[in-house]
């Protein structure tokens, strides 16, 4: 097949900003830095169709090509790890189900999977989806060159073993290929459950693109992003310690981020604060961040400034330095570790969290989180200090908007940590259940 036009059509950020469904349309997506551009870039020929990034999380628009005249290329975000807003990733998820689940017009979906990596949950979790609901779609395996042929063989049956398929009539995958970025493609196994014409079609959609080339077009420009949010909540608790007494208290933040750089306003009000005898605006923190991926590690580091109300002697200032490092696997484990060098200089708290999401609907998810703390106030207390288990749900109002509900059980790690919890808290209790409701903004 000879590509004789190709022209960049749109950037969509809804489903009603797509083009008119209206020709055949084939469409790429795989989790965020798998090397999709550079996989349509080879694919096509073209070394500037689809520009790369070290970055994930480039591609944040449903981007369409048309070729010939006759059919679509979308290039879709990345449904993985990217270091943007929760309510931004909601909006990104809820464009991509919506896309998947509704575009009429689309033959096949290329799903690429990182050949070095063992099976991630989420890549598995989303070809479910694809299977459960019928979308015809190709596996294709990327960046096989880094692996000797024995340990890719390896990979990829590790891969099909954690494959289950709940119905045979049904195909969870019909093909997969590895991309070498020598240009090659190596057929590696064809799956025959009852694969429908349309996944026929969109297997051979992948031989027509390798055939041809498609001239360089508008690409996308990485943009700054913000997120505002205000929480209400029944308790202010904060690692471990209740900061509130029988109060709501409200807290709204705001973020910015560009380029792995994160600046962060928060804020804590109590409602019915005793020491000013009514509501009061007793806590302002301010966060500066770094924020990066290294394959399916994830680090970070920042500055923390609490602003305290109170008298001299009681709430001073303070100001901590921190590091994190994560990994992106079923239970996304992270290790946090926190500096105090100002009014609790050699103070060091650590956390170990972990969490996970469960998809109950197409626009819905369960995200629930775990994580323990070890506090040394660089005196006499060292402890395993405090434990928080947390469940909430994400409901989006439209791209921009989400409603979540939440609720927290805080409580104590150790006999000793339960005493100091119990001291310094306004309840003189040393564990507590709270929750509340956030509404946040993304632009």
């Amino acid at each position: 097949m000879v590509i004789h036009s190709a022209e960049y059509i749109t950037s969509s950020g809804k489903i009603s900003q797509l083009p008119d469904p209206d020709k055949p349309e084939y469409a790429f997506i795989g989790r965020s830095n798998v090397g999709k551009s550079s996989l349509i870039n080879m694919l096509t020929g073209f070394s500037k169709l689809a520009k790369t990034s070290g970055q994930p999380g480039k591609t944040q628009t449903v981007n369409h090509f048309l070729i010939n005249q006759e059919w679509y290329l979308a290039d879709l975000p990345g449904y993985g790890y990217a270091k943007v807003s929760k309510t931004t990733r909601e909006s990104w998820r809820k464009l991509i189900y919506s896309y998947i689940m509704n575009r009429g017009n689309l033959i096949s979906l290329f799903l690429l999977i990182d050949s070095r990596h063992e099976p991630i949950n989420s890549d598995f979790e989303f070809m479910k989806t694809l299977g459960k609901n019928q979308i015809p779609f190709t596996r294709v395996f990327t960046k096989t060159d880094k692996l000797k042929e024995r340990e890719l063989e390896k990979i990829i049956g590790i891969h099909n073993e954690k494959i289950t398929i709940t119905n045979k009539k049904k195909a969870h995958f019909a093909y997969e290929m590895e991309i070498r970025e020598n240009n090659t493609i190596k057929e590696k196994k064809t799956m025959n459950f009852s694969i429908t014409k349309k996944l026929i079609t969109g297997i051979t959609a992948t031989a027509l693109l390798m055939a041809t080339g498609v001239p360089a077009a508008m690409a996308e420009e990485e943009v700054p992003s913000a997120d505002a949010t205000v929480g209400f909540y029944s308790k202010y608790v904060w690692r471990g310690f209740e900061l509130s007494d029988d109060s709501i208290v409200i807290q709204p933040s705001l973020s910015v981020s560009y380029k792995g750089f994160g600046a962060n306003v928060w804020a804590n009000m109590d409602t019915d604060y005793a020491a000013a005898g009514g509501h009061k605006w007793n806590e302002t923190d301010f966060t500066l961040s770094y924020d990066g991926t290294y394959e399916k590690f994830g680090y970070g580091a920042g500055w923390i400034y609490y602003a305290l109300w109170g008298d001299e002697d009681t709430f001073d200032d303070t100001q901590e330095f921190y590091g994190t490092i994560s990994y992106d696997v079923l239970l996304a484990p992270s290790l946090t570790v926190y500096y105090d060098t100002d009014s609790f200089a050699g103070a060091w708290y650590v956390n170990l969290g972990f969490g996970h999401s469960f998809m109950i609907a197409e626009k819905y998810s369960l995200d629930l989180g775990l994580s323990f703390g070890y506090l040394d106030d660089g005196e006499s207390y060292n402890e395993f200090h405090d434990g928080l288990l947390s469940a909430s749900m994400s409901f989006p109002i439209n791209e921009y908007i989400a409603i979540t509900p939440e609720i927290y059980w805080s409580f104590p790690l150790s006999s000793g940590a339960g005493d100091l919890i119990e001291d310094a808290s306004f309840s003189n209790d040393d564990n507590f259940i709270y929750g509340g409701v956030s509404a946040s903004f993304s632009f």
